[in-house]
C-alpha cells in the first residue's frame, strides 16, 4: 500500500474520523512494526493524527473539514499535544526539520514515555542551537545534525553513547574551540567556516572533512587511532597516522605528492586532482585505487603488488602504457573522458571486470581483451563493430551502451555469457542464434522494433523490458521466462499483464519512472 492507494481509499470514506483512523493505521502497520526504522517530523502521519485529534477533542471543528484538508494536514506540524496514549518507545531514525518540531517532539516524549531510546540517527535540519542535553534519556548511537547558526551542545562524556556525528553548515567567529564526546568514533564536518577547531576526540576512527571545512594546520594533530580519512583539504606538514587504511585526498591541481606522504597501511586510496604520481609514492598495501593521474611504468611494482581495483576518474585521458598496470589487477574502470586506443598486452592477464567510460568509441583489436575477462561494459558512446572472436570465451556479463547499433552475428556473443544488456538505440534484427542459449537474463532498454520469439531467446528466464512497444507477437511472453520487469506507465503494460495472467509460472514486476 502506498500514498496513491491510501488516497483512493479515502475517496470512498465519508466520515473524517474514519479517514484519520485509516492514516493512523497505515502508519502503525508500515512504520511502527517492531522498532521504528524511520520517522520524520513534522511530515509523519502520526503527528498529523495528533493535531487533528487534538483539535477535534477541543472544539469538534473537524466535522466540516474537507478530505483535501485532511490529506494536506499530513504535511503540517502540530501546534498542540493531545492526550493520545500510544507511542513507541524505540526509534531507529528520526528527522526533525525545525526547532519548533524539536520542542514538540520532546514534549510528546515527556508526556507519553518516561523511557525513550533512539538506536539510530537523529537528523536536525533547522536553524538555531541544538542542545542534546534536553533529548530524552536512552541510547543515542548516531547523531547527524544540519544546523546553520551555532554548534550543538553534546552530553557529558559519562552520559554519552553518541559515536557518529555529522555537522553541516556552521558560520562562526574566529578561534572557535569545540569539543566532542571522547567516545565519538566517526566525525563528519561540511561547510564549516571558522579559523580554528581543536579537541578532536582522542579515539576517533573516521574523519571526513568536506569543502570549506576546518583545515588542521598539521597532520600530526590528527588522532593516531584514525582508520578512515576523507579530506577536501591540505596537510602542509607532519605525517598522516599509520593507522589509516582508507584515505581520500582532494588536493589542489598539480600537487606534487611527497614520498611517504601516503601511510604504508592504506588499502583504499582516492586521489583527486593529482597528475604527478611517481614511483615510490604509492604503498604496496593498496587494494583499491581511484585517481586522475597518469600512471607511468614503475609506479606499481610488478612483484608483490596487491592492487585488485583501479578506477580512472572523470578527467583522465592519457595513454595506458605496456607494463603500467599491475598483474594483480582484477577490476578496471576507465574515465568518462578516456577515448584512446588500447594496444595488446596493455590489459593485464587476470583482469575480470572492464568498464569503458562515456566517451569511449574506439575499435578494439583482436587480442586486446584478456582471456580471463568476465564482465565487460561499454558506456553510451560506443558504437563499433564487434567481430566474431573479439569477446573472450570467459565472458559472463556484457553491457552494450545506449548508442550501440551494430549487427550482432551468431558467434559474436560468446556462449559463456549469462547476462546481456542492449542499449536504447539498438535496432538491428536478431537472427536465431545471435543470443546464445547461455543467456538467462536479458535487458532491453529501448523501443526495439522487431518482434522476438522463443527461438530468439531460448534460455532467458529474467527479462527487463523498458519500452512502450510490444516485444512479442500478441504480447504473449515465451514460456521460458519466469520473471518480467516492465515500466508500469507504458500504454501496453496493462495489455501485457492481461494477456499473460493465466501463466502461473510468470511473475511480472512493474517499475515506475
Amino acid at each position: 500500500m502506498n500514498y496513491y492507494v491510501v488516497c483512493q481509499i479515502i475517496n470512498y470514506l465519508e466520515n473524517n474520523n474514519e479517514i484519520l483512523n485509516l492514516l493512523y493505521t497505515c502508519k502503525i502497520n508500515y512504520k511502527y512494526r517492531d522498532n521504528i526504522r524511520w520517522l520524520e517530523f513534522p511530515t509523519g502521519y502520526y503527528l498529523s493524527y495528533l493535531k487533528s485529534k487534538n483539535n477535534n477533542d477541543q472544539d469538534n471543528s473537524n466535522k466540516n473539514t474537507s478530505k483535501r484538508d485532511i490529506i494536506s494536514s499530513i504535511l503540517r506540524k502540530p501546534k498542540k499535544l493531545s492526550t493520545f496514549n500510544v507511542l513507541p518507545s524505540k526509534f531507529r531514525n528520526i528527522t526533525i526539520r525545525t526547532t519548533e518540531d524539536l520542542q514538540v517532539f520532546i514534549g510528546i516524549i515527556d508526556e507519553f514515555n518516561s523511557k525513550f531510546s533512539i538506536n539510530g540517527t537523529l537528523t536536525f535540519c533547522g536553524k538555531g542551537a541544538v542542545n542534546l542535553l534536553t533529548l530524552p534519556g536512552g541510547e543515542l548511537s548516531g547523531v547527524k545534525l544540519t544546523t546553520y547558526e551555532s554548534w550543538p551542545e553534546f552530553p557529558k562524556d559519562t552520559e554519552s553513547t553518541i559515536t557518529d556525528i555529522t555537522v553541516d553548515g556552521i558560520s562562526h567567529s574566529r578561534n572557535l574551540i569545540v569539543g566532542f564526546p571522547t567516545n565519538t568514533k566517526s566525525l563528519t564536518l561540511n561547510r564549516i567556516h571558522c579559523d580554528q577547531l581543536v579537541m578532536l576526540p582522542r579515539n576517533l576512527e573516521t574523519l571526513k572533512l568536506g569543502p570549506a571545512a576546518w583545515e588542521p594546520c598539521n597532520a600530526d594533530d590528527l588522532p593516531r587511532t584514525l582508520k578512515t580519512l576523507h579530506a577536501f583539504t591540505n596537510f602542509p606538514s607532519g605525517h598522516l597516522p599509520e593507522s589509516i587504511t582508507d584515505l581520500s585526498l582532494y588536493h589542489r591541481l598539480n600537487y606534487q605528492l611527497r614520498i611517504d606522504e601516503i601511510p604504508s597501511n592504506v588499502k583504499y586510496l582516492k586521489l583527486l586532482n593529482y597528475n604527478r604520481i611517481k614511483p615510490g609514492h604509492l604503498p604496496n598495501s593498496l587494494v583499491s585505487l581511484e585517481l586522475d593521474s597518469e600512471i607511468s611504468p614503475g609506479v606499481f611494482p610488478q612483484h608483490g603488488c596487491k592492487l585488485v581495483s583501479l578506477t580512472y576518474l572523470a578527467y583522465y585521458s592519457q595513454p595506458i602504457h605496456v607494463n603500467s598496470l599491475p598483474h594483480s589487477l582484477k577490476f578496471l574502470k576507465l574515465s568518462s573522458q578516456f577515448n584512446l586506443p588500447i594496444e595488446t598486452n596493455v590489459l593485464p592477464v587476470g583482469l575480470e571486470t572492464l568498464i569503458f567510460g562515456f566517451n569511449y568509441n574506439i575499435p578494439i583489436g583482436q587480442g586486446v581483451l584478456p582471456p580471463t575477462l568476465q564482465s565487460l561494459t561499454f558506456d553510451s558512446s560506443f558504437n563499433q563493430i564487434l567481430p566474431i572472436g573479439l569477446l573472450p570465451p570467459s565472458l559472463t556479463e556484457l553491457v552494450l551502451g545506449d548508442n550501440f547499433n551494430q549487427t550482432l552475428d551468431p558467434g559474436v556473443i560468446p556462449s559463456s555469457v549469462r547476462t546481456l544488456t542492449l542499449g536504447k538505440n539498438f535496432q538491428q534484427p536478431l537472427s536465431i542464434g545471435c543470443i546464445p542459449s547461455s543467456v538467462s537474463k536479458l535487458t532491453v532498454t529501448g523501443n526495439y522494433k522487431y518482434l522476438l520469439t522463443q527461438e530468439h531467446i531460448p534460455s532467458v528466464k529474467k527479462l527487463n523490458y523498458y519500452s512502450d512497444k510490444a516485444l512479442f507477437k500478441d504480447n504473449i511472453i515465451p514460456s521460458s521466462i519466469t520473471k518480467l520487469t516492465i515500466i508500469a506507465t507504458t500504454q501496453h503494460a496493462q495489455k501485457l499483464i492481461e494477456k499473460n495472467k493465466s501463466n502461473p509460472n510468470l511473475v511480472i514486476s512493474q517499475w515506475r519512472l
